[in-house]
């Protein structure tokens, strides 16, 4: 393998290395390409490993941007942003019920489950509702932020520049 290939940034600077592993998908008849492995866990399939790089400051500068998005938005995440109190009482209000029914649980307690799972899927409307308003305020909010612009762009050259590669390998 030769030299690591320079996604973005100046080659002869100080580079961030990574190894990746490339699969490609083996046709009846095909022969296991040069500088590739066949893999055992399936003879359809082998694998080529390749090391890529980018420039040091350009990792700081995404690794910074990723820190302030998962940062913005994060705020829209919480307790009362997320389905598991609803999920548990939905599941766990049919499972006691089925229970009920099985005759594992005494009869009486049929309509306090049936209750728990009415307030379940309450809870899970409000959830939704306050989730939804919760993401669309952490979206504003980053949209307005200077790193969105920067981050973007980076993104946007990035990706193009893995495509350029992809298809040149």
């Amino acid at each position: 393998m030769s030299g690591p290939r320079v996604l973005y940034g100046d080659p002869d600077g100080e580079l961030v290395r990574r190894k990746i592993v490339v699969f490609r998908r083996l046709e009846p008849g095909d022969t296991t390409g040069p500088g590739n492995h066949p893999l055992r866990e399936s003879p359809y399939l082998e694998g080529k490993v390749l090391e890529i790089s980018i420039g040091k400051k350009t990792h700081e500068d995404m690794v910074r941007l990723a820190k302030k998005r998962a940062e913005v938005l994060g705020a829209a995440s919480g307790l009362l942003s997320s389905y598991d109190l609803a999920g548990m009482l939905i599941s766990g209000g049919g499972g006691a019920l089925f229970a009920v029914y099985a005759d594992y649980l005494p009869q009486w307690s049929a309509p306090y489950l049936l209750c728990a799972i009415g307030v379940g899927i309450v809870l899970g409307f409000v959830t939704r509702i306050r989730k939804r308003g919760a993401e669309l305020q952490a979206e504003e909010n980053w949209r307005v932020t200077p790193e969105k612009q920067e981050h973007d762009d980076l993104a946007r050259e990035l990706a193009n520049r893995w495509i350029s590669y992809s298809n040149d390998v």
